[in-house]
């Protein structure tokens, strides 16, 4: 016993230089030290996970000025004592001989004011020793990590709880398994990341034929389609599609410029339009005369582009257009003629006497 009491005093003489008053170790931590049959009752729904670096549990200010006590148990027993302690959050040890520190406010030796760490773990950021008193400089830091798909509670009495299914995903929670929504996919996977899990649920897009946000908000197919495409959980993640109903559109593709789908499903030159004479679109067409434009054939539904447009009544001449005929206003004589070159039409309308060239303009 003396023995061990010595090797306490040297653990708590090397804790960042600090003189603290001895205390009476607790039984339970000298029948941990070597009893495999109290390591095997000790509580282990708790895990903890080895921080970087070497010697006492630090944060980020190179400190351990955190509630805890010390302890002369091996790591082994350190770890089992730190399970069975609702608020143990870490744990340093010797990995070649007795020597721990606690990181809790059970029995609490040094630090007791200070409950940082208990609240959150994750200010324990490495381990670190003094290097003017490096007794502990073998020593090893063990913070709380939960289990896969767990995270440590918000408060004092640090547990671990499971983490709730993440957004579009239902299931009781993260290690009971979650599942993406209907038309969502992804997989969601427990780990021990900070969030308690990888992985997401991803909106799936609107297939071909189809317009809408996305599967789940609805999908509706586009004009000349039809069919209904409903959200799934497998994959692709919805079923259904949308086909063809106009099936013209389809064959259309495959007619040459100026061709359409005949009534027998085959393509046919496309009659030369409105306005316009030839014996069809690709052999070509010519605007009457009178008619202004061009009539050129391409792989639109209707099989060309352009028209024939009348050409308006020339200066000093009323009518509807020439094509319908023109008439020279009083004072004025003359003739207009249609014709199938610019400007489509011939002649004009001159003054008649002198009379209405003064009230000309």
């Amino acid at each position: 016993m003396e023995m061990k009491l010595l090797l306490l005093l040297g653990l708590l003489s090397g804790i960042a230089g600090r003189k603290f008053a001895k205390s009476v170790l607790p039984k339970e931590a000298f029948l941990l030290q070597d009893s495999k049959e109290q390591l095997k009752d000790a509580n282990g729904t708790k895990e903890f996970v080895k921080v970087p670096g070497k010697g006492y549990c630090w944060g980020a200010n190179n400190d351990e000025d955190t509630s805890r006590r010390i302890i002369h148990v091996s790591c082994d027993g350190a770890r089992a004592l730190c399970q069975r302690d609702c608020n143990c959050v870490a744990y340093a040890c010797l990995p070649t001989k007795p020597g721990a520190v606690l990181y809790t406010d059970s029995n609490c030796e040094l630090g007791c004011r200070n409950i940082a760490w208990l609240l959150n773990p994750d200010l324990i950021t490495k381990a670190g020793f003094n290097e003017l008193n490096n007794w502990f400089a073998d020593g090893d830091c063990y913070k709380l990590a939960c289990s896969a798909g767990h995270k440590v509670g918000g408060n004092a009495i640090n547990t671990c709880t499971p983490v709730a299914c993440p957004q579009n995903s239902a299931g009781e929670d993260v290690p009971s398994g979650c599942t993406c929504y209907a038309g969502y996919s992804g997989t969601i996977t427990a780990s021990f990341s900070n969030r308690g899990y990888t992985g997401e649920c991803t909106a799936v897009a609107c297939p071909k034929h189809s317009t809408g946000a996305n599967v789940q908000s609805g999908c509706y197919c586009n004009e000349g389609y039809s069919g209904t495409i409903i959200a799934s959980s497998y994959y692709p993640f919805y079923s259904g599609s949308c086909t063809c109903t106009n099936t013209s559109s389809a064959l259309l593709a495959a007619c040459s410029a100026g061709y359409a789908v005949g009534g027998n499903s085959t393509c046919t030159p496309v009659a030369c339009p409105r306005n316009s004479a030839g014996e069809n679109v690709p052999s070509g067409c010519t605007c009457y005369e009178g008619y202004s434009g061009t009539i050129t054939a391409s792989f639109s539904d209707r099989g060309y582009t352009g028209e024939c447009t009348a050409v308006a009544c020339p200066k000093h001449s009323t009518g509807a257009n020439v094509q319908s005929g023109c008439y020279c206003t009083e004072g004025y004589s003359g003739t207009i003629i249609a014709i199938s070159n610019h400007p489509f039409y011939s002649g004009s309308c001159t003054l008649t006497n002198a009379s209405s060239a003064s009230n000309a303009d």
